[in-house]
């Protein structure tokens, strides 16, 4: 990689609310970037995702804990700079997300969230929501999961965009069925 350079996340992020919208992270010589906007939405919902699955536990976690917002941040950086990467290695070896491919991630991320909102519809309903409160409870749970039709299609693509270098770096690999078998009984005759 040509230099992945990451600002120090947790002195920006001592004051979210006031950031402009410089950039916090780079790689290859400043083709990808993250931007602070690029990544508010992220920020703002891993750090309430934090929060909730604490709260499960009984824990009470202040949301606006300057360590707790630096630690979210950093990990809200390296996460984006992780997937822009990882496209813009793709793109470089001949990735291209179609239109019909994004067509055929659409529909597979609208049958995910259907068949999640109809298990927490049956599962809180079991538990006496009914009407406007079971859906107002249901989009709130999948709110507070981040579960959301633009999370899951980003999922997708990355998805896709990994595959595609799977793909692409297992095209001249074969093994055969003697040479996993030989690869086992070295790794138990090492065990031993």
């Amino acid at each position: 990689m040509n230099g992945i350079e990451i600002k120090n996340v947790s002195k920006q992020y001592k004051n979210v609310a006031a950031l402009d919208d410089g950039v916090l992270a780079s790689a290859y010589n400043g083709a990808v970037t993250v931007l602070q906007s690029e990544i508010q939405d992220e920020f703002d919902n891993m750090l309430s995702q934090y929060v909730a699955y604490y709260a499960q536990y009984g824990y009470n976690v202040d949301e606006y804990d300057t360590e707790l917002q630096a630690s979210v941040a950093q990990e809200t950086v390296q996460s984006k700079l992780s997937t822009a990467i990882v496209s813009h290695y793709a793109a470089e070896n001949g990735y291209e997300l179609t239109e019909e491919k994004k067509t055929e991630l659409a529909a597979q991320v609208k049958t995910a969230l259907d068949n999640t909102r109809e298990y927490l519809e049956s599962y809180l309903s079991a538990s006496g929501f009914t009407g406007a409160e079971l859906n107002a409870a249901v989009e709130e749970q999948m709110a507070q999961a981040g579960y959301t039709e633009e999370t899951l299609m980003d999922s997708a693509e990355l998805n896709d965009v990994l595959n595609f270098l799977y793909e692409r770096a297992t095209a001249d690999v074969t093994v055969t069925e003697d040479e996993v078998k030989a690869a086992f009984d070295e790794k138990v005759a090492k065990q031993k």
